[in-house]
């Protein structure tokens, strides 16, 4: 369990934060802390940067596109970052679904056995485009110069770790280190010095034992006497008796330098069962192996088994395949059952238009009747808008479901999408109101113009094909499903594995009135003005291990209508 987000839920709007701080929010009050996450949204999909089947945070747009570089899912996680109705989401959560893969170039010996292996940061193809060149050092060493397009150099001169000095004073002598996967030794040919490396595990216990030998001196450089022994580069036959010999670990320090310096890639030894040598120069070489991957069912199923394990409750994709719909469906709905502990929503939309209006209109009612979801919302009704280049492109309602998932993680708990304006340029259709009504009566959400020729959305109704307004409308489900995850969260953490003494039922009807009374003040349980209670009925019972715990509440509903009725009398005068 992590440490506990502050709450600030005001003005329509929630965030959660763990950075010490003053925030604000204009027209705000205080808001509440200790709650479960409630607004982590992540948009799935497919794009050219970004570790596959892993969750991306992301706090900006330029945040998003540096990573995600190119393709639909950073065009929805750019849209959603601006959804419209000046709401800007704290932050956004990214999965990229197609299984890309890392460039890489093995450094080599002199004899093509690999000693460091070169792994680009990035996945996919772009990361081909990594260049490496292996130099002999400025002054000393070696120089590592990594480029990439337009980019300036990332140039590591001068490498060099110097480990221990070594000199046999009695007669001539060589020493030898192997130091590879299998074989770890340091040997001399007179002298009795024949020990392995890890029994030695430091620079300096080595030095120390070797020194203590007869004719031999030995000491660590300075620096270097807590550095790990098994890090040293190997030498055949090495002279130790002419003059002092300086024992180096320099192809670690490569890996090292490169791997903290390096916005490109990361070093790891490569060796193996090869004897660890200082790679020998390079001419100027292209990374290679980096892939897009694949993009299919299987990659979305692997993608939505990680996303289990990850902290969040609304997922949409801009992609308009039915059979990723479905599968997304399915995993809200097994994590939102009483095992998966991990309610959520999604958010999914309709492809661009290829038809006219009522051949697209049948085959929208048609994806969300196959829907039939109390956790999800189809949208109809995508638009245009300037891509990242600045040049209008169309997005399909896939994409707009993604800029209401943008807005409501950036909304109240209890707040409605429904009527919040979109930031698109111009929308597919100008639906008429009998189209409207048409759509949700089936179970779409669509987007229209408003009376002020805005484009907005029309309502927040679920794909669930029933009359029961709690699981038709977003927002209400959304209160549902925040409620159950948090009352749980906090009994769990405050009651599971504590003793049931004979107060303990009292205790318990306590906490649970307490969490439920919070709930009343986000106005996530709404009071019943003629009964004067949002909540009630709460009975605790214990049998043995087991507690039992029920309450009835009213979940605050949107405003959807207002009905006006204008009573006009006509003043007739009279002489």
């Amino acid at each position: 369990m992590g440490i506990t987000k502050r709450t600030f839920q005001s003005a329509g709007q929630i965030s959660q934060h763990l950075i010490p701080g003053a925030y604000s929010r204009i027209d705000s009050v205080k808001g509440t802390s200790g709650l479960v996450s409630a607004n982590n949204g992540v948009i799935m999909g497919q794009s050219t940067g970004g570790q596959p089947a892993t969750l991306l945070q992301f706090n900006t747009v330029a945040e998003a596109i540096n990573t995600l570089r190119t393709g639909p899912l950073m065009d929805a996680v750019r849209l959603a970052f601006n959804p419209g109705n000046d709401l800007v989401p704290q932050r956004l959560f990214a999965m990229r679904v197609n299984t890309a893969l890392q460039s890489s170039l093995d450094l080599e010996d002199g004899s093509a056995n690999g000693m460091v292996l070169l792994t680009s940061l990035g996945y996919g193809l772009w990361a081909n485009q990594i260049r490496v060149v292996v130099a002999t050092g400025t002054n000393f060493g070696k120089k590592i110069t990594l480029k990439f397009q337009t980019n300036p150099d990332e140039v590591f001169d001068d490498v060099r770790r110097q480990s221990f000095t070594i000199e046999y004073t009695d007669a001539a002598c060589t020493m030898t280190i192997v130091n590879h996967s299998g074989t770890k030794t340091l040997v001399t040919s007179v002298g009795g010095i024949s020990i392995t490396l890890t029994d030695y595990p430091t620079i300096g216990e080595l030095a120390a034992y070797i020194n203590a030998q007869a004719d031999f001196t030995c000491s660590a450089i300075a620096g270097q006497e807590t550095a790990s022994s098994s890090e040293l580069d190997g030498v055949d036959a090495q002279d130790i008796n002419t003059s002092e010999y300086t024992a180096e670990s320099t192809m670690q320090a490569i890996i090292d330098e490169v791997t903290a310096g390096s916005g490109l890639v990361v070093a790891t030894a490569s060796n193996g069962a090869v004897t660890r040598t200082i790679p020998a120069n390079l001419v100027e070489t292209y990374f290679a192996s980096g892939s897009e991957g694949t993009y299919s069912t299987s990659e979305w199923t692997a993608a939505l088994l990680a996303l289990e394990a990850e902290n969040v409750q609304l997922v949409a994709t801009p992609d308009n395949v039915a059979a990723q719909h479905a599968q997304i469906k399915a995993h809200c709905v097994a994590m939102s059952a009483v095992t998966g502990k991990k309610e959520r929503q999604f958010l999914v939309g309709s492809p661009w238009k290829a038809a006219v209006i009522a051949t697209e209109i049948t085959a929208a009612k048609s994806a969300a009747v196959a829907l039939n979801s109390k956790y999800g919302l189809y949208c109809f009704n995508g638009g245009t808008q300037y891509d990242k280049d600045d040049v209008i492109q169309n997005y399909s309602a896939g994409y707009a479901a993604c800029m209401l998932l943008g807005m409501k993680v950036a909304l109240a708990i209890n707040q409605p999408m429904t009527f919040k304006t979109l930031n698109f340029i111009e929308l597919e259709w100008k639906l008429s109101e009998s189209q409207m009504e048409d759509l949700i009566e089936n179970g779409v959400a669509p987007n229209n113009y408003n009376s002020s020729g805005i484009p907005h959305h029309v309502r927040q109704i679920n794909t669930y094909q029933t009359g029961d307004l709690k699981w038709n409308e977003f927002s209400m489900v959304t209160e549902m499903l925040f409620a159950s995850r948090d009352l749980r969260t906090y009994l769990e953490e405050l009651f599971t594995g504590q003793p049931s003494t004979n107060i303990m039922s009292g205790v318990l009807k306590g906490a649970v009135e307490a969490r439920l009374e919070r709930y009343k003040e986000l106005a996530i349980f709404i009071t019943n003005p003629q009964e004067g209670r949002a909540w009630w009925n709460v009975v605790v019972s214990i049998s043995g291990d087991t507690v039992m715990i029920d309450y009835d509440a009213y979940v605050t509903a949107p405003i959807n209508f207002q009905f006006i009725t204008n009573h006009f009398h006509e003043l007739v005068a009279t002489v």
